[in-house]
């Protein structure tokens, strides 16, 4: 939402997950998020997920109680789809998927170590809430590029040979 609040981890000491409303000079902390780090919006932006002590959480804007969603390592970047899917990337790993309500982690993408490949991070769900782009670093900047994956299939396309992440932005 263009009028809505932004999240970010203020770290002293504690490392919290906080908000502020953009029309507002005062932030506030949500409850529970010690350790918090990497935090990305639910599409109607009153849920937060964020990953801290190696799993995948959950808050509601409105507040109450944190919820593990999965296991999830250090993770580095994730993206939340209208259909109530998320996926995130991890350090030296892959990217995953688990419902919005928590559960099993399925793998999607697994980096091929035998190319040099680091890891897969910061996905970004395209409109259909089906296919998302991720970055795949390597050692070698010239073989980390922006792919875009499918969450129902093991369909994988290299976009553009970069060391950057990518998101999508809808036009107008």
């Amino acid at each position: 939402r263009e009028d809505g609040p932004i999240a970010f981890v203020r770290d002293d000491g504690k490392e919290e997950l906080w908000v502020r409303d953009l029309d507002s000079l005062t932030a506030r902390v949500l409850p529970g998020t010690g350790g918090a780090q990497y935090p990305f919006w639910s599409p109607d932006s009153r849920a937060i997920a964020f990953f801290a002590d190696g799993k995948l959480k959950r808050t509601d804007l409105a507040g109450g109680a944190v919820f593990t969603l999965c296991d999830a390592g250090l993770g580095r970047g994730g993206t939340w789809s209208h259909k109530g899917v998320l996926v995130w990337g991890g350090f030296g790993t892959g990217t995953f998927r688990v419902p919005a309500g928590g559960g099993h982690k399925t793998a999607l993408t697994t980096p091929d170590k035998t190319s040099g490949a680091g890891d897969h991070r910061f996905p970004w769900f395209l409109p259909d809430g089906r296919h998302f782009l991720y970055t795949d670093t390597t050692s070698d900047v010239e073989q980390s590029g922006v792919y875009v994956a499918d969450i129902e299939s093991d369909y994988r396309k290299r976009l553009i040979a970069t060391d950057s992440n990518a998101v999508y932005s809808p036009p107008g």
